[in-house]
């Protein structure tokens, strides 16, 4: 007679569970357990906005192991767009002439890089080692342009101002080999210094001057066809061997106009072929 063995079957209720979750993104506070390996892969918050959050004082955290350093680029466009610039932070290996150890802002794909504070703010940019007194801000076919009339204040320690294109300032003295002004047609009326300290004027008919200039400001007039037309002034207090007087302009004169306090004072040069 054959011999038969018991098997014991269980069933799963699947109604009876517990409490799982039946889907990845049912769990709303999920842990990593190691590392994440993107698998290089992109990690994409579609039109959502991706935050990282919390209490430690870093929050990211990249580290590269090469010592070239990690970098983070900034796309607008999409993928090969121009539209993007990058920072960089070289290591001790570098990555090319001076990136040895540099913090580099590249934005050479930009039409322009911007820093912007509020309003009456002040932005600090602080370069070197303040202890070692290296400091360098170097300009490479650029300028550097202050946007407003506030001017560019560097300070009066000597070591603000070193060797700037050939200039030198020992705290009291500024010097330079060569200044080099610029000149200007003066179309209309108004003499402004702000569009150069060399200024010409051929007159085509009877003209009154105005003036801009502000206390410490002088500029040079050349003008031309003077004798043939009547020319006013503004205030001016001429210096001259007559005295106060203005000026008998002949075809070609050199006038030169400077300003103390709210005074604008006046010299005939001469007039030249």
């Amino acid at each position: 007679m054959p011999s038969f063995t018991k098997v014991q079957t269980n069933f799963i209720d699947s109604n009876n569970f517990g409490s799982g979750i039946g889907s990845i993104i049912e769990d709303t506070t999920p842990q990593l357990g190691g590392t994440l390996d993107i698998n290089g892969n992109p990690i994409s918050a579609g039109t959502n906005t991706l935050t990282i959050s919390g209490t430690n004082n870093v929050l990211v955290s990249l580290d590269r192991s090469d010592n070239k350093g990690p970098t983070l680029r900034f796309r607008n466009g999409g993928s090969g767009s121009n539209y993007e610039a990058w920072i960089n932070l070289w290591g001790s290996t570098g990555g090319g002439t001076n990136r040895t150890n540099m913090l580099e802002f590249n934005a050479s794909n930009m039409d322009s890089m911007q820093w912007n504070v509020k309003e009456e703010g002040t932005f600090y940019w602080s370069c070197g080692d303040p202890g070692s007194g290296n400091r360098e801000l170097e300009l490479t076919n650029a300028a550097l342009y202050p946007t407003v009339n506030n001017g560019l204040n560097l300070g009066s320690s000597s070591k603000r101002w070193n060797s700037i294109y050939g200039t030198t300032f020992d705290g009291t003295t500024f010097s330079a080999t060569t200044f080099t002004d610029t000149t200007y047609d003066l179309t209309g009326t108004d003499i402004d210094p702000a569009n150069g300290g060399i200024q010409s004027k051929t007159f085509s008919g009877n003209t009154t001057f105005t003036e801009s200039l502000s206390a410490g400001n002088s500029v040079v007039l050349h003008l031309e066809a003077g004798s043939s037309h009547t020319i006013g002034w503004p205030t001016i207090k001429w210096v001259t061997s007559g005295g106060n007087t203005a000026p008998t302009l002949t075809a070609k004169d050199v006038v030169v106009l400077w300003k103390i306090g709210t005074t604008l004072y006046g010299a005939y040069a001469g007039s030249y072929a």
